[in-house]
């Protein structure tokens, strides 16, 4: 019966040594998850911040585009340049079915 004896406390011994692996493996996993959790986070901030620069460029374009719209039509108003009047009946896109 010693045989049994000895191959039952290896199997028991190689059970825990399994054990012990699988908790060292999933701690090494869990702080390799948190790592890479962290650099995402990080770099989505950096993305964060470059599209709020270009968003802020945009609107600056717009505004500037508008200003000269506007003034570009100011000014042919009073060159006394007509502006060609509208079609009848045509509509906006807000008003077509």
């Amino acid at each position: 019966m010693g045989t049994l004896t000895e191959q039952m406390q290896n199997l028991a011994a190689d059970i825990r040594t399994g054990h012990e692996e699988r908790r060292a493996w999933l701690g090494d996993f869990r702080q390799g998850c948190d790592s890479m959790r962290q650099e995402r986070e990080a770099s989505l901030g950096d993305l964060r911040e470059e599209v709020d620069a270009l968003r802020t460029e945009i609107r600056a374009d717009m505004r500037g585009a508008r200003r000269a719209w506007h003034q570009g039509i100011a000014a042919s108003a009073r060159s006394g340049v007509k502006t060609a009047p509208a079609k009848p009946g045509r509509t906006s896109s807000k008003h077509r079915k």
